[in-house]
């Protein structure tokens, strides 16, 4: 697979195989994601709390790793990660406006297990 025919909605297997095979960056990967996304959410509003800065930082930081020869079973894979979730300083509104401030100081354990 070259990076020309990796689209975003390619398997997840597929996407961490041209990142593995070092066909495509995690900081590429994240960037076709994240083009997709202001295509789309617009009209769809999938994406309720952006948090694109932090995303590719995290993106630059696989690519980092990758470099040094490590992996890790989701090592540079965009997610996204349901709001009813906790995830550090983002808020966990579950879909309810007045939950807005619900801002957690930790990320749950699933958050926590996909970052490792």
């Amino acid at each position: 697979m070259s990076t020309t025919q990796l689209t975003t909605f390619a398997s997840a297997r597929e996407m961490l195989e041209a990142l593995r095979a070092k066909e495509i960056s995690s900081v590429e990967l994240l960037e076709l994601h994240l083009s997709q996304i202001e295509r789309e959410n617009p009209a769809i509003n999938a994406i309720v709390t952006p948090d694109y800065e932090r995303a590719r930082q995290t993106a630059q930081e696989a690519d980092e790793a990758r470099g040094r020869g490590e992996d890790r079973p989701l090592l540079g894979l965009p997610l996204t990660i349901k709001d009813c979730i906790n995830v550090q300083e983002l808020p966990t509104t579950s879909g309810v406006r007045a939950r807005a401030n619900a801002i957690p100081a930790e990320d749950a354990l699933l958050v926590a297990r996909v970052r490792e």
